[in-house]
């Protein structure tokens, strides 16, 4: 019987049964490899980690992970991340800006740890690449030259299963189909590879994990789209930092960016993330979200919007035309009242864990937000902050 049974290899759960393991623990990893079909967000070359938040609370959890990024590429021998710097850019008018301004004054000093730009000419000077319209409102936009770049997830939760199995844990690929209880422990049905048993188990199956036990089927999780284009680019734009771009305009002004970088296809893309609301629709059941993740296609008005605004914002990036699309799960429920969403690991009862984010005692699913802080969000759920 093993100790913890770990449910879930992406970022999350990978993290959890290295540090588990590294406790002498016997524990199981269990999780379908990207090769068998699995479906998640870690399957993805490039997403942002930074400081630099509006919510102070993910900014302490990213700036304790990323001090451990340098140690897990030592102990891994393989690089995951790149440190590129990080630009938000907003309109004055709303919220974001100001609020990642507060946040960043709270971990350095603004012109050495960050910087301001609220000119048109100081963005062309700074950021050549970039066209901001100031025609129909004006930008401010805040530079995080250190602590910020873009990381593999796909690389890192491999490393993490790895170092996990180095560490004597057993990883089994392949699918969950169930957990119940059954005495004093806990049993998991593993689809075509019979059962295990385990004292404790930790769902952290992102999406998954609604329907894995009559536990998570009773939590009140509303799952949504989350979707991005990948464009093709001939050549490199080295100085381009990470970007989140905040205005009025959705889907025209609501994007997170990624520079240039190689995929496993063997080209290389620049990535137009959205974030906004008027083309993420909510999914309604198993199947939908299901159906939403074997597509592996965003929907048209969002690829024409992506292609549109990346061609606005970056006129001089030299586009091919070909493109391709990243799809995955996030949440819908609301946040609280402070607009919060937060990490979430406890107990749903004795034994039985899960790790997600949170909002006043309701649970939700995690985000690409877990991304950057994802080896230190596991220390939460290990006791160790």
């Amino acid at each position: 019987m093993y100790d913890v049974a770990v449910v879930g290899a992406g970022l999350i759960g990978a993290a959890a049964a290295k540090y588990l393991a590294k406790k002498g623990l016997k524990v199981a990893l269990i999780g379908p490899t990207e090769a068998q079909g699995a479906l998640g967000a870690c399957y993805d070359e490039g997403r942002i980690y930074r400081i630099a938040d509006p919510d102070k609370v993910w900014a302490d959890l990213a700036d304790l992970s990323i001090k451990e990024y340098q140690a897990i590429e030592r102990e891994a021998g393989e690089r995951f991340h790149h440190e590129t710097g990080f630009l938000a850019v907003g309109d004055p008018s709303m919220d974001y800006i100001h609020q990642v301004e507060q946040t960043m004054a709270s971990f350095g000093t603004e012109g050495q740890d960050f910087f301001i730009y609220t000119k048109k000419e100081d963005f062309e000077q700074h950021f050549p690449f970039l066209r901001l319209s100031f025609d129909e409102h004006s930008w401010r936009g805040l530079w995080q030259p250190r602590k910020a770049g873009h990381l593999s997830p796909r690389t890192l939760a491999l490393i993490q299963a790895a170092l996990a199995r180095r560490n004597g844990a057993d990883v089994i690929d392949t699918q969950l189909d169930g957990v119940h209880a059954e005495a004093e422990h806990w049993v998991l049905q593993l689809h075509g590879k019979g059962r295990l048993e385990a004292k404790k188990v930790l769902l952290a199956a992102g999406w998954n994990t609604s329907w894995l036990s009559k536990e998570t089927e009773r939590l009140d999780i509303k799952h949504q789209m989350s979707q991005a284009v990948l464009l093709e680019v001939s050549e490199p734009m080295p100085t381009m930092p990470v970007i989140i771009l905040r205005g009025p305009r959705d889907p025209e002004e609501y994007w997170y960016v990624l520079p240039p970088i190689k995929y496993p296809d063997g080209r290389t893309y620049l990535k137009m993330g959205y974030e906004g609301k008027a083309l993420n629709k909510v999914l309604s059941s198993q199947e939908e979200s299901q159906r939403w993740m074997q597509s592996g296609r965003a929907v048209p008005e969002l690829v024409s919007a992506a292609e549109r605004m990346a061609k606005t914002f970056f006129p001089g990036a030299a586009f091919t035309g070909q493109r391709r699309s990243i799809v995955c799960i996030t949440d819908a429920t609301q946040p609280t009242a402070q607009g919060e969403q937060r990490p979430y690991i406890d107990f749903l009862q004795k034994g039985l864990a899960v790790a997600r984010r949170q909002r006043l005692g309701r649970q939700e699913l995690g985000s690409h937000r877990l991304v950057g802080c994802g080896d230190d969000v596991r220390r939460i759920g290990m006791g160790q902050r």
